[in-house]
């Protein structure tokens, strides 16, 4: 019997032999870069806000606006790879943007839960293909019970004025490096570490692996 790893491709033509070193060690180089193989699979996933953006809450407040829910019983893993933040405008307050959690968070809409999620549709990593995900993002959602800090980002912002001028142009990134894991039963919301006032429109990208 052949096994085919899911990520092996032989479209080009028979199954080829890997590439070995002299005492028979396996040789190895990096293609496409290490997320490539799961976007083939269209496993990777970018959820977006709108461009109006929205003011992201306090981590501890029940009315959450962006964020990730991978139901109980779902099957994969989230590996959070990236969130980026793209500044729309209200002048903001000295502080920090974090991940909150909410654990035991089931796997529908419930008193004491998520009780309200507004569903997203998320982009897949292969262009163009559609759908796919086990896991549920939204744009707009409200948890009966608050979250609690997961981590900090990093991400910072000073008191923050868009009409400013004379400022640089900044990049608001937070990378993960396979740290970062959502399993089923979790949802997580990007929030201020305080009430941050100022509006942005982030984005989140993520993979999924099965369990």
């Amino acid at each position: 019997m052949e096994f085919k790893f899911p990520f092996f491709s032989t479209r080009k033509g028979a199954a080829s032999t890997p590439m070995l070193a002299d005492d028979g060690g396996l040789l190895t180089a990096p293609t496409g870069g290490k997320w490539s193989h799961l976007a083939k699979q269209g496993r990777v996933f970018t959820g977006n806000s709108a461009a109006a953006g929205s003011v992201l809450p306090i981590y501890s407040g029940t009315g959450q606006v962006f964020g990730l829910w991978n139901p109980a019983g779902s099957g994969v893993n989230g590996l959070i790879i990236r969130v980026t933040m793209t500044l729309v405008d209200t002048t903001g307050a000295a502080g920090g943007f974090v991940w909150g959690v909410m654990k035991n968070a089931g796997s529908a809409l419930a008193t004491g839960g998520i009780s309200a999620f507004t569903e997203g549709t998320p982009e897949n990593g292969l262009i163009g293909l559609a759908g796919g995900n086990k896991i549920r993002f939204t744009p707009s959602a409200a948890t009966v019970i608050a979250p609690t800090i997961l981590r900090h980002t990093g991400i910072n912002q000073l008191v923050l004025t868009p009409a400013t001028t004379g400022a640089p142009g900044f990049a608001m990134v937070a990378e993960y490096d396979g740290d970062f894991i959502l399993p089923p039963n979790f949802a997580i919301f990007l929030a201020g570490n305080i009430a941050t006032l100022s509006k942005w429109a982030p984005s989140v990208i993520w993979a999924e692996e099965y369990i």
